[in-house]
């Protein structure tokens, strides 16, 4: 709801995956410098006693996955704002070549990767302002592809992160 209130599609498709699994979801927009927006929502099994302990052991949070696809981007080359724990876990190959930032934001460590300096001061400005900075993983902004994508854990309620990244990068 909060994507949809804050980015108002001209068109926008849900789709339930498989239950309480999770949704993929599908706008599409006119007259914007954002074409489409691609993203899916998976779920920890909490309808399930037995797989649920599982599931916390190996996923532990709940996802947000979510692509734009722009016709302008905010950097010149591609940037990446990782948190440090998630970067050493599922993305220790990305950034290869990259300027790297260490920086703290709340109580999270953060790594930011960028081409040249001032994309790097872009990425140090964006994550400075960030909202809830503790909900968001990732934030790549690739402009040889099209897109920026970001991973945040979902929340209820405001989604004060969301709202904060679809307006500054759209």
């Amino acid at each position: 709801n909060t994507l949809i209130r804050v980015m108002d599609p001209a068109d926008r498709k849900i789709t339930n995956i498989g239950g309480l699994v999770g949704y993929h979801i599908e706008m599409s927009f006119k007259g914007k410098k954002i074409k489409r927006l691609l993203g899916t929502i998976t779920l920890l099994p909490r309808h399930s006693l037995l797989y649920l302990p599982v599931s916390l052991l190996f996923r532990r949070f709940d996802r947000f996955f979510v692509t734009l696809n722009l016709t302008e981007f905010p950097t010149a080359g591609r940037v990446h704002i990782y948190e440090k724990r998630f970067h050493q876990r599922h993305r220790s190959g990305e950034g290869a070549g990259l300027d790297r930032e260490e920086m703290a934001i709340g109580s999270r460590e953060f790594l930011l990767l960028a081409e040249n300096g001032p994309d790097m001061n872009f990425l140090m400005e964006l994550a400075s302002r960030a909202e809830d900075p503790e909900h968001l993983k990732e934030l790549s902004v690739r402009p040889e592809r099209g897109t920026v994508e970001f991973l945040v854990i979902p929340s209820a309620g405001e989604n004060r992160l969301l709202t904060f990244l679809a307006g500054e990068l759209t």
